[in-house]
């Protein structure tokens, strides 16, 4: 018997709220580490104290970098559920990629700490914003099982991989660290516009014009991120340290 789209959204409701609750368990202990951190961050409030220089254009560069490259993540992500369907998956098989991909998203914010000391952030978020797009178009052209399935785990991987290493992007385009405080600005902003981007595409008959919208939007990340890295006279290469985050 073929499980309604009803039973399949109820799944994946209950997928979604699972993963979310032992996220919230297993970040208890960092959460709680916080405790020990000092009370004020004198080097950062120093800089800050004769305000923030003229935006330059790489500055600027960034901050539409990782505004797109989130709104291509959610642009998707907000109609994973009906492009998948559309594509040939049923519910069932549409409610299990979604706790894959979040299962997926953890391991890949483990693999960004594990990793970030041995390479350079241009690795990281180059190589993780084309594996997105390229799981983005195979999430919609992947009628078999398997590659669909490999398809949402990569996504969601090279989400929580990239995600963390935007400060690192912003240190490269200012080195005096001052707009740093905006990535979480422009990653908000990339999450908020993404959803209503890819709104503008949604037909009453069909949603997969989405993926095009992704595309686009992670090929103008990854063009501008480029930009950046080459503008930043090869600061792509020196690897993460602690002391820049």
């Amino acid at each position: 018997m073929t499980a309604s789209p009803i039973a399949g959204l109820q799944s994946v409701s209950v997928v979604v709220l699972s993963a979310y609750g032992g996220v919230v368990l297993g970040l208890m202990p960092l959460l709680l580490s916080a405790l020990a951190l000092p009370d004020q961050l004198e080097t950062v409030a120093d800089s800050m104290a004769g305000g923030l220089p003229r935006m330059s254009g790489r500055v600027l560069a960034s901050l539409i970098s990782i505004m797109s490259f989130e709104a291509a993540l959610t642009s998707l992500w907000i109609y994973f559920v009906p492009v998948s369907l559309e594509a040939g998956h049923d519910a069932e098989q549409v409610a299990t990629a979604v706790g894959i991909c979040i299962g997926a998203q953890i391991l890949g914010g483990l693999a960004a700490i594990a990793i970030g000391r041995r390479l350079g952030y241009g690795v990281l978020l180059g190589g993780a914003t084309v594996i997105a797009l390229g799981s983005v178009l195979l999430i919609e052209r992947g009628a078999d099982l398997a590659i669909y399935t490999i398809a949402v785990a990569t996504f969601g991987f090279s989400w929580r991989l990239a995600v963390p290493y935007h400060v690192e992007l912003m240190i490269a385009a200012d080195p005096s660290r001052r707009f740093a405080i905006f990535t979480a600005s422009a990653q908000g902003l990339g999450v908020a516009a993404g959803p209503f981007i890819a709104s503008l595409a949604v037909t009453e008959h069909s949603v997969t014009r989405v993926v095009d919208v992704s595309s686009v939007l992670f090929l103008l990340s990854l063009t501008l991120f480029a930009i950046v890295c080459w503008r930043a006279r090869g600061l792509v290469s020196r690897p993460v340290s602690a002391s820049s985050l």
